[in-house]
Parts: structure tokens; sequence; C-alpha cells
């Protein structure tokens, strides 16, 4: 058990929250009880699809220690990015008042701004349509996270797939035909109605 949780800590460690995760599920079947595993696991958790999984791992861990290092600021994340922002408010408040890092608490400072925002955004939706821009911009593979510029004449996004630069890597960004494409900038430029890359 004692290398498997050093290769769970390590792959964490490296950021890679989706590989470390079913780690630390399996240590969790060796010892149920284990409150470190159930952190770890509902950190990883906050980093995947499915977020939402992370507020039952991190309550318990609260449940058996609420004295445990940043559980407050963990529980705070994990409610803000499932939308329960005065709950997440609540934790953030009450991890201010421990004794963290100065650094540590401008960011939970900076997420109780984020949860207010976030409650004022959503009482004022704005409508969005979101439109597939043909074959120069949409492949196949993943473009997310456009930004436009304030003319639309530039659209600025990232991408994942075969064109990224390096390729197939591991999470060490060394070559690797089992790993992922890592996210390149791309940037295209309209022209009439029409979007060159």
């Amino acid at each position: 058990m004692g290398e498997l949780s050093s290769r769970a800590d390590f792959v964490f460690n490296d950021g890679n929250f989706y590989g470390a995760l079913p780690l630390y599920l399996r240590l969790l079947k060796y010892d149920s009880t284990n409150d470190y595993f159930r952190f770890q696991a509902g950190i990883c958790y906050l980093f995947t699809d499915e977020k939402d999984k992370s507020i039952p791992f991190l309550q318990r861990v609260y449940k058996d220690d609420p004295g445990m290092n940043d559980i407050l600021y963990y529980l705070g994340r994990a409610y803000h990015i499932n939308f329960q922002f005065d709950t997440a408010i609540s934790y953030f408040q009450r991890y201010m008042a421990t004794h963290a890092s100065d650094e540590k608490k401008a960011n939970a400072k900076n997420y109780i701004n984020y949860c207010n925002n976030a409650k004022e955004l959503i009482q004022h939706p704005v409508k969005v349509k979101i439109t597939n821009l043909g074959s120069v911009i949409n492949s196949p593979w993943s473009e997310y996270a456009p930004v436009i510029t304030a003319d639309e004449s530039e659209i600025i996004f990232t991408y994942r797939g075969p064109q990224s630069t390096g390729g197939l890597e591991d999470p060490r960004f060394r070559p690797d035909s089992n790993g992922e494409y890592y996210e390149d900038i791309f940037m295209a430029q309209k022209l009439g109605s029409n979007w060159l890359a």
C-alpha cells in the first residue's frame, strides 16, 4: 500500500488529478477510514468532470477531522464550483479566521469575491448563442476558451489535438504515444463573414 500511496501522491503533485483519483479511490478500498486519501480524492474530484462528488468526500473529512489543514478552503472551493455560493462563502470566511498563510487567506478572499460576483451574474443572466464557426475553427478535436476582440475581427482560442506543438506527451511534456495532446493557442481573423486561420 505504501508504494501505491507514494505513486498517488506523485501523480497528484504533478497536477494529474485524473490519474491520481483512481489511485486514491483504490487506496480507500484498502483503508476506508483514511481521511488523507479521502481528502486527496475530494480535491481530485474538484478538477474532474465530476466536481459534485468532491463535496461528500470533503464533508466526510471535515466531520472526522475538522482541523485538517486546508479542509475549510477546499470545502469552499467545492461548494463554489458546484454553484452553492453562500455555503462556499461561509467556508472561506471560516478559513480566513484560521492560522493559514497570508497568501492562502488572499486566495480565499478572492474566492469570496468570485462567489459574490457569481451570485450577481446569476440574478442577471445574459442570453448567449454558441455557434459552430465551421471547419476553419472547429475540428473533431478540442477547441475551447475562445476570446473575441471587441470589434469581432479576431478570435483567440485554445486547441488540443494532432496539430498541438509537441504531439502526444506525458505529464512532464516528454513525447509519449500513450500521452495527451497539450494545449496550444490558436488565432483566426475574420474577413467579411468568413474566418481565416
